[in-house]
Order: C-alpha cells, then sequence, then structure tokens
C-alpha cells in the first residue's frame, strides 16, 4: 500500500518489488529486505536501511519531507529521504504493520491485530482510535476525501468521516 502527498510521478509493481518514482531523477525501491534509493533513474542503488531494525517493509507513505513506512516489527520515519531511520514508538505499538494511509493530513496506520492508530504530528506521537470496531483485525485502510474505510477481517468495511469513530459501512 502506498500513498503520497507530493511530487510522486508513479508507482510501478515489479513482482514484489515496489518502485516508487518521487520527482524527475530520484527513486525508492521498497523490498521485504528493506529500502533502496537511487538519484540516476535505476543505473545504481544504494541501500539505505541505517536505523532500521526490521527489514520486512510492507508499506510507506510520504507526509511532506517525511518518509514513514510500516515493517514487520513497527512504524519507521526518515526526514532525510532515508538517509537514516528512526523508530516510531510514541503511544504506537511496534507490532507488524498492515496497512498505512494520510486522511486530511492525518497517518493512519492499521497494526497487527491491535486496531488502528492515528498521528496528526508526521509520526511524532500516536493515539488508538478504534471505536466502532467489531475486531482490532484490520487488514487494511485506506482514504477518500474525508473518509477513512478499514477492512476488519471476518467483520467486513467500516467507514469514519471524523478520523477514527467508526461504523459498519
Amino acid at each position: 500500500m502506498f500513498q503520497h502527498n507530493g511530487n510522486l510521478q508513479m508507482v510501478q509493481v515489479v513482482e514484489q518489488f515496489l518502485v516508487f518514482y518521487l520527482m524527475e531523477q530520484i527513486s525508492m525501491l521498497v523490498l521485504l529486505v528493506g529500502v533502496y534509493y537511487t538519484f540516476n533513474g535505476g543505473f545504481t542503488w544504494n541501500e539505505v536501511n541505517t536505523g532500521l531494525n526490521n527489514l520486512s517493509v510492507m508499506n510507506m507513505v510520504l507526509n511532506g519531507n517525511d518518509i514513514i513506512i510500516g515493517t514487520g516489527g513497527g512504524l519507521y520515519k526518515s526526514s532525510n529521504s532515508g538517509a537514516s531511520w528512526s523508530l516510531l514508538s510514541n503511544g504506537v505499538p511496534t507490532l507488524s504493520i498492515s496497512s498505512l494511509t494520510i486522511s486530511n493530513g492525518n497517518i493512519f496506520a492499521a497494526i497487527s491485530s491491535m486496531g488502528v492508530y492515528m498521528s496528526s504530528d508526521s509520526g511524532n506521537t500516536w493515539t488508538s482510535v478504534n471505536t466502532g470496531f467489531g475486531s482490532l483485525l484490520v487488514n487494511s485502510i485506506s482514504a477518500n476525501g474525508t473518509h477513512l474505510y478499514a477492512g476488519i477481517q471476518g467483520f467486513g468495511v467500516y467507514v469514519s468521516t471524523n478520523n477514527g469513530g467508526f461504523g459498519l459501512l
């Protein structure tokens, strides 16, 4: 899952890899074994995993100049194009991240068996926004305008129009 606020030109799926074209010459490759970056259109790739304790990268969102990735062991943030990563753990569990999305300037993370968490300050602090769910097994989240949708295993799709008060769709 990938969502972006900014200069995205294209996302291309190549086998199990996600290739993100972030400006004319800067690209990021997210693998299940880490993050790689290129400044020359893919001729060479550089590993950019400094600070990542879990290289199983599952998803990514761009929020201004910040890159937030979800891994098998929590959320990480980079404010320097992936040169270094910091674990985000203020109010959010460091478990597997099943999905990430951005809505109304807020970042939402679906976390394995823990439901949905929201950050309104680019990932620095997080709060649980699980009101109204029939279960906390959230497999995916997505945003469309002011609507936030959550796919709940065995319960269906829930919708929120107020950043976290969910109701069955």
